[in-house]
């Protein structure tokens, strides 16, 4: 929980940064004792912006949202991942999670069997929210690329981590351990994405996620 508290305040202090960066402009306030800032259509004084987050981001303590890229719904029958996927859908269809798929995860799977395809039906639907692939993640992906970070044939690979930084999603997860679930990647994603002004993304395997007994 708390995780995902940090995680969203810090998305909320990016989304500042960057109207800044953007043209935001300070504003004395009443008394010349400090600055309110123009987020949208609110503006804040340093007071009110903490204000704002913390409001804001208890609400998103509830449930976490997470994005799960195709190798976990094909996981679902892999004999290697197979038993904790089934563990991540167990809390998955115990509602634990907001889930977020995209465009790009029902594409990759048009070619897979049928009972993979259903694997996505287990997911309560008032729990589920497929993301679109905007321009902005489309840019995000092909910078990753671009800087070498991924080759060009794992382009989707780059679609999935864009999109998710893209809507701020708190964790990624993955089975592909090769492209996404590495961290010397996830230092290279991450640097790009503050650079552009975007909160770090968090990637793990669905293990991390996963309840254990005491």
């Amino acid at each position: 929980m708390l995780l995902g508290y940090y995680k969203n305040f810090l998305s909320t202090l990016f989304d500042f940064r960057r109207n800044f960066k953007k043209g935001g402009k300070p504003k004395p306030t009443e008394g010349g004792r400090g600055f309110v800032m123009s987020t949208g259509n609110e503006e804040f004084g340093f007071s009110g912006l903490i204000d704002y987050i913390c409001i804001n981001n208890l609400r998103a303590m509830v449930k976490q949202r997470v994005y799960i890229d195709t190798s976990v719904v094909g996981g679902y029958f892999d004999d290697e991942f197979s038993a904790d996927t089934k563990k991540l859908f167990e809390r998955i269809i115990n509602e634990d999670f907001k889930v977020y798929l995209s465009e790009i995860s029902k594409l990759e799977l048009l070619p897979a069997p049928k009972h993979v395809q259903d694997v996505i039906n287990l997911i309560p639907p008032k729990s589920l929210i497929i993301l679109e692939f905007t321009d902005e993640s489309k840019q995000l992906a092909e910078l990753y690329v671009n800087e070498k970070i991924l080759g060009a044939t794992s382009m989707d690979d780059a679609y999935h981590i864009a999109i998710a930084t893209v809507n701020r999603i708190d964790v990624l997860l993955s089975w592909n351990f090769k492209h996404i679930v590495n961290w010397d990647k996830i230092r290279l994603f991450n640097a790009i994405n503050m650079k552009l002004g975007y909160p770090p993304i968090e990637i793990r395997s669905p293990k991390e996620l996963l309840k254990y007994e005491d």
